[in-house]
């Protein structure tokens, strides 16, 4: 894991507990969201990378 992800994991792991349930909940479904679509990228052959926000 490079130095770029630990960094987002822990500003992500200090902001959510902070956030309403709305928003975590949120948040959750698109990380959920963009795994599946990288699963059905793969799944479907393709070697994309997603995107950054």
């Amino acid at each position: 894991m490079s130095e770029k992800e630990k960094e987002l994991i822990k500003k992500i792991a200090i902001t959510v507990p902070k956030l309403s349930r709305e928003k975590q909940s949120y948040i959750l479904g698109v990380a959920e969201g963009m795994v599946i679509a990288k699963e059905e990228a793969v799944g479907n052959g393709k070697k994309e990378e997603l995107q950054e926000v």
